[in-house]
């Protein structure tokens, strides 16, 4: 039993040098993620926004609602909380104190995403979990301010639970995605023809590919099987420096395609810097001969305190029961086993946020389409479209639709706003956007507000539906009664 135990565990060996380097790669993406954050911190975050706390305890499950940004209402709360998260990020940058910052990290970006989970996308739950797991990992013990303090051990790699979790959930978001996929990805190949003519994600390098039936058949093909085997060369036993390697190449080539592609905010960002902690050995040491000697061999005179070895069971246990969790997890969802976790039995997923679904564009690719027009009157008697800075409303389809969103954060609270089920949130943001104006513009104010989606459906071979207005919600003063 040792034997086998000891066998699995060396084929999910990681390089400390391939943590750090994950380490620093999580930091800066977590940096970026929180600026993002904080310019939309009005809109999505302060009480007075669009997502204010009525609306997200209506919104959520209450196991969502555990978090740090309801335990006090003012606004320079929130703003203290992202002052913090800021500081725990740097320090995981530099490495410093580097257990607590992770822990930090995880606590505010988890209170984060359940302050306002109408704005997260698959990107947001691979960083999340992906600093839940570097709990348990030794991510600090090169390449940072803690490895010139302490005197750790010598060796390069790293092996144990912690390091099965974080592989398994790299693979994951391949794997289960793919699993969750409908015909249109492994039957007639026709996903990529419709994502491609998603406006509201199409960069133009997609709407230039767009043209090509063939060419859109073919990358669907390999994007589905890509999906489904990459993850395979993460955990096969021999040759694992050259299957490593190759899955690393993969899975960051893929994630750039998709960048280069698609409106999907920090996404595949997030993708190529959680992969990083899987390069193998070889690869590092290359690595390693453009960096610095003196950020390399750093060597601390303090020795760390010993581990008590019975924790280091009761941690191993916990994770193993963990890896099995989670893996159930992906495996309820959608049609893939017949097998499903309870309400009760997904709680401490919930509390832990270890919650995951990497059904992206599954099982079959949207169809509707749009784009929003805010339509106000105001009381000069102009009909503007606040959504296009003031301009005259104009009902003809923009050049390119994703120029209407300021950030992915609100293309994903549009893709929301739009569907019936959320019909309930569309109040919020139509009071938010004519308050925002009057605050602005209090000698010419809104008197009435619509919002309204110019909604489009992409048919086969290259057809459109006509263009409809649905005006989703309207604030403000009546117009029709007299005055």
């Amino acid at each position: 039993m040792a034997y086998l135990y000891n066998y699995i565990i060396r084929i999910f060996q990681l390089d400390l040098r391939a943590l750090a380097l994950m380490r620093i790669a999580v930091a800066l993406v977590s940096l970026a993620d929180l600026g993002i954050r904080f310019a939309d911190a009005d809109a999505f975050y302060l009480g007075s926004g669009i997502a204010n706390e009525e609306l997200i305890r209506s919104f959520a499950a209450p196991a969502f609602t555990h978090t740090l940004f309801f335990w006090h209402s003012s606004d320079a709360w929130v703003y203290f909380l992202f002052a913090v998260h800021t500081c725990a990020a740097l320090f995981l940058l530099a490495g410093y104190y580097t257990r607590a910052a992770t822990f930090f990290c995880w606590l505010l970006l988890m209170s984060e995403h359940s302050r306002n989970p109408l704005i997260l996308q698959g990107g947001d739950d691979l960083l999340r979990l992906t600093l839940f797991w570097a709990l348990f990992l030794p991510w600090g013990k090169r390449y940072s301010i803690d490895a010139s303090r302490w005197n750790y051990e010598q060796e390069h790699t790293y092996s144990g639970m912690a390091a099965m979790a974080y592989v398994l959930q790299v693979a994951y978001v391949f794997f289960f995605s793919a699993l969750l996929k409908g015909n249109e990805w492994h039957t007639d190949f026709s996903a990529l023809y419709y994502v491609y003519h998603l406006d509201q994600i199409a960069l133009p390098a997609a709407t230039f590919m767009s043209q090509y039936p063939f060419l859109l058949k073919a990358l669907t093909a390999v994007a589905f099987y890509i999906e489904l085997l990459t993850p395979f060369l993460f955990v096969i036993p021999n040759r694992r420096n050259l299957f490593r390697t190759v899955g690393v190449a993969i899975c960051i080539l893929f994630h750039l395609w998709n960048g280069i592609t698609l409106y999907i905010g920090l996404f595949y960002i997030i993708g190529i810097a959680t992969v990083l902690g899987c390069l193998p050995m070889q690869v590092m040491n290359r690595i390693e001969k453009s960096i610095p000697a003196r950020l390399i061999h750093l060597k601390g005179k303090r020795e760390p305190a010993e581990s008590n070895p019975y924790l280091i069971r009761a941690k191993e246990v916990v994770l193993f029961f963990l890896i099995i969790y989670v893996c159930m997890w992906n495996g309820s969802n959608g049609s893939i086993s017949s097998y499903k976790l309870t309400n009760e039995a997904r709680i401490p997923g919930y509390k832990l946020r270890l919650d995951q679904s990497w059904g992206m564009f599954a099982p079959a690719v949207f169809k509707d389409d749009g784009w929003y027009i805010y339509e106000a009157v105001l009381y000069s008697g102009d009909t503007v479209d606040l959504n296009r800075h003031a301009e005259r409303v104009n009902y003809t389809k923009p050049e390119h639709v994703v120029q209407l969103y300021t950030s992915d954060r609100w293309r994903k609270f549009g893709e929301l706003y739009s569907l019936l089920p959320y019909a309930y949130i569309r109040m919020y943001l139509c009071r938010y956007v004519q308050q925002k104006w009057n605050e602005s513009h209090p000698e010419n104010r809104v008197r009435r507000l619509r919002i309204i989606y110019m909604r489009e459906t992409t048919l086969p071979d290259y057809g459109y539906s006509a263009q409809q207005p649905d005006v989703l919600y309207t604030c403000g003063e009546d117009l029709t009664r007299p005055r």
